[in-house]
This record gives structure tokens, sequence and C-alpha cells, in this order.
């Protein structure tokens, strides 16, 4: 749940993973000569577009924030 307190580095590294999936993917693609790979990347930059759409909603997390368990807040 929700509490306004700053996220540990052991939540915003994954979330960093997960906001950047096609990214992080491309480049292992790129580190294997493994060009199919980058599909997944595509893939998964996709959900991540789409799940960005569910900030839109009461709770305004996107997936991967969801996932995680983390929120942006505004600074007061």
């Amino acid at each position: 749940m929700a509490d306004a307190r700053a996220a540990a580095l052991g939540q915003l590294i994954p979330r960093f993973l997960i906001k950047g999936i096609s990214t992080v993917v491309g480049l292992v693609a790129v580190a294997t000569g493994i060009a199919t790979i980058s599909y997944v990347g595509i893939l998964g930059g996709i959900v991540v577009l789409i799940g960005c759409f569910f900030a839109l909603a009461e709770s305004k997390q996107a997936l991967h924030d969801r996932i995680l368990g983390t929120a942006v807040y505004k600074a007061e």
C-alpha cells in the first residue's frame, strides 16, 4: 500500500528495468547477437506503454508501479 515514503533502491532498480524493458532486452540482443530477442523487448515495451494508461485510474499507478508496489507523488 502506498504510504508516501521514498522507495528503496531494491524497488527502484526493478522499476527502472521494467519501465525500460525494450531498451534492456535490446541491449541483451545486441550483446548476445541474437536479433530475435529484440522482439520480446518490443512486446514488453508495448505492454509497458499500455500499462501507463493505468495511471489514469483512481490509484494513479502505472502497471510497473502496481507490480512493485511503488507510486510517484508530487513533492509538497
